[in-house]
């Protein structure tokens, strides 16, 4: 295990937290959390969590509700125990949002102007883009792609079909006409 932890870049917590509790019971908390985030934590944590929420870009066919969700997740994870002056902003976060849609429905925030819209507030624009993809995707879906149908079969062959599911069912000793032994 500590082979697996040194090669994977893994600090192990266990270890350090049982070398340093002790200088830590007559100091305070925030000490104490500093000193068990510089352990846990690397070192550009936050900074991997923006680039990752930069380069977020949603797959075809992952709901955007999972996609926005997603992306508030690194949110609260990059704002977590930071002052807040130096949070990253919902409307940052509707930008980043856009920017990992698809180029089609990009096109479709800029027309309808979500991005603009005063005082901004992400759980209004969430709720409208959802409603927009929802409707694009169907949009996009065809009549024959929506309903599969059942394939065409000619009586003959429906009857003889039939007829071998009774004869299999009379086989295993089963009455075909009410299934049952």
């Amino acid at each position: 295990m500590q082979i697996y932890f040194t090669t994977k870049d893994v600090t192990n917590l266990i270890s350090s937290y049982a070398n340093e509790s002790a200088n830590y019971l007559n100091k305070t908390w925030a000490e104490f959390k500093k000193r068990l985030f510089e352990v846990a934590l690397p070192i550009n944590w936050r900074m991997e969590l923006k680039k990752q929420l930069k380069q977020l870009s949603m797959l075809p066919a992952k709901s955007f509700q999972g996609f926005s969700t997603q992306a508030q997740t690194l949110q609260s994870l990059v704002n977590f125990n930071t002052q807040p002056a130096a949070c990253l902003g919902t409307f940052d976060l509707a930008q980043y949002v856009v920017f990992g849609l698809p180029e089609d429905f990009q096109d479709r925030v800029a027309e309808l102007k979500y991005m603009e819209t005063e005082p901004f507030k992400y759980s209004d624009f969430k709720s409208s883009l959802s409603a927009s993809f929802v409707a694009l995707r169907q949009a996009h879906i065809t009549p024959s792609q929506n309903c599969p149908t059942a394939p065409s079969m000619n009586p003959a062959a429906r009857e003889e079909l039939v007829w071998r599911v009774h004869l299999f069912l009379d086989s295993q000793g089963c009455c075909h006409f009410c299934k049952k032994m």
